[in-house]
């Protein structure tokens, strides 16, 4: 799976902003993509949620957003995206393995540390 991470121009609000693309086939993206929307506006939950996945503290703090639940099962290393408004709506669902949700964390924050100049993109290989 890749993901492009890009900046684009929104006419209606008249700014630069930073979005997500997705190179995915075997599962729905929209739980991802949400998740990822929601954390850029909450910055210090993103790193706190990375300090936990590097120090391998999976169950000090819940790594849910507002809109967005996440549930890890150690034992398949595999994390769940869900809609916490919906949670039986397996079509906007999303898993992942520890690797891949630690790497689409990390490479989220990387990019929004950047300014959303036109034209930025960074692609990113979850294999």
């Amino acid at each position: 799976m890749e993901i492009k991470f890009t900046t684009r121009f929104v006419e209606v609000w008249h700014k630069r902003i930073h979005d997500i693309e997705f190179e995915y086939n075997t599962e729905p993206i929209n739980a991802l993509y949400c998740y990822l929307r929601e954390l850029s506006y909450n910055l210090e939950f993103a790193k706190e949620i990375l300090s936990q996945l590097d120090s391998n503290k999976l169950f000090d703090i819940d790594f849910s957003s507002s809109y967005w639940g996440v549930d890890i099962t150690i034992t398949d290393d595999k994390f769940k995206i869900y809609s916490l408004m919906d949670e039986n709506d397996t079509e906007n669902q999303t898993t992942l393995t520890k690797h891949e949700f630690r790497t689409v964390i990390f490479e989220w924050i990387a990019f929004l540390k950047n300014p959303p100049n036109e034209g930025y993109e960074k692609l990113v290989s979850m294999n």
